[in-house]
């Protein structure tokens, strides 16, 4: 498996210079979320130490476990639920025809949208959690990948596709 783990922020453009009302906004405090992105590697046919990596699928959840961020949380990603069983198209499509109550909903929704691009979501747990899947994987042979500059049977180091490096260390599992 190939699984990428971000944490990430949502705060109130107040917080970061633009002028909107924080009384009329959906974000009343910063949100901390983690995307996780799940994927798996297959060796590249052409070059023998390079892993292709494809993306299937993943998570976006809200990293504060506290019944308020939960709650805001649930509120800014379910400001405009609409039936995930749809494709992406229709689900545009019926996002456009409701329009919004406001930007930051927009906002939020494009965001999900962007991540979701190409994916199916399934509908949020009680946890705030969204899970989706991608009908096809994303990435592959040349265009997503790692480099395996050493490989032992404790570390692993890897270069990616657009130079980032990684080190990994095994550790041991509990019996």
């Amino acid at each position: 498996t190939h699984n990428i783990i971000a944490a990430f922020t949502i705060e109130h453009p107040d917080d970061i210079g633009e002028e909107t009302s924080k009384e009329q906004s959906i974000i009343k405090k910063p949100l901390k979320g983690i995307l996780t992105n799940y994927g798996y590697t297959l060796s590249d046919p052409l070059i023998s130490d390079r892993k292709s990596i494809w993306f299937t699928g993943g998570t976006i959840e809200p990293a504060d476990n506290d019944s308020e961020s939960i709650e805001e949380w649930k509120k800014l990603f379910s400001a405009h639920a609409i039936e995930t069983s749809e494709n992406p198209t229709e689900i545009r499509s019926k996002i456009d025809a409701e329009g919004t109550e406001d930007s930051e909903t927009e906002t939020a929704r494009d965001l999900a949208t962007k991540i979701f691009l190409g994916a199916i979501s399934e509908p949020m747990m009680e946890d705030g959690t969204i899970g989706f899947h991608l009908t096809k994987p994303i990435g592959g042979h040349g265009h997503a990948y790692c480099d395996i500059l050493y490989l032992d049977d404790e570390i692993r180091v890897m270069r990616g596709h657009s130079g980032s490096v990684y080190v990994f260390r095994r550790e041991a599992m509990d019996d």
